[in-house]
């Protein structure tokens, strides 16, 4: 209460501008309350993450390969055939090709699903609220470190992105590709302070 009016005002707690309460204590048991109110929004992010990597990158990949390398493949498969050495070297490409295709939406499908299972465990075991939190955040810079790893390929000639869209495919990659899922961020109640820096990084 201020002084000389203890019936008539409440001080607010001193905070660092952006960068939450200068008690540390009482800042955790804010991230602690802001946790458990946000139970469902938490949980609706991760299921629609979930769905944006199945559907979009699934989704677009599985479609490259049945459409395109899968079609190549092919036909170059049958003009080696009787050539044991092309054989082999088609065989090799056919592979390497379905795993640079299928290994980033695993992966990221993976992480998602880690995130959402410590996120159940944490609500339901004795653990502080405010972790769940703090995994959303490195699921969320996970993603980014997946992101970057994926988005590398398509800035050579004959990757998919670049042939349609020339030097900006790693935009059109990125808005198509990437982006959607980072739009969560402004619906999950990550502290401001998180959410700026998990954008810095993305971008």
């Amino acid at each position: 209460r201020t002084k000389g009016h203890a019936d008539d005002e409440l001080v607010p707690p001193q905070q660092y501008w952006l960068l939450g309460f200068k008690d540390r204590e009482l800042e955790g048991e804010y991230l602690d309350e802001l946790a458990t109110v946000s139970k469902y929004r938490v949980f609706c992010a991760y299921f629609l993450a979930l769905l944006f990597v199945i559907v979009v990158q699934f989704g677009h990949n599985v479609s490259t390969l049945v459409l395109s390398i899968d079609i190549f493949f092919k036909f170059y498969g049958e003009e080696a055939e009787g050539n044991p050495a092309a054989e082999k070297v088609i065989q090799e490409g056919r592979t390497t090709a379905y795993a640079s295709q299928l290994v980033y939406p695993f992966l990221a499908l993976f992480v998602w699903t880690c995130g959402l299972v410590g996120t159940i465990v944490i609500y339901h075991g004795k653990f502080r609220p405010q972790w769940v939190l703090v995994l959303l955040e490195a699921v969320f810079l996970v993603q980014i470190v997946l992101m970057g790893v994926n988005l590398a390929p398509d800035a050579i000639p004959e990757s998919g992105w670049a042939f349609n869209f020339g030097n900006a495919s790693w935009l059109a990659g990125t808005g198509f590709y990437h982006l959607p899922i980072f739009l969560l961020l402004f619906f999950v109640p990550l502290p401001f302070a998180e959410t700026c820096f998990i954008t810095v990084m993305g971008i």
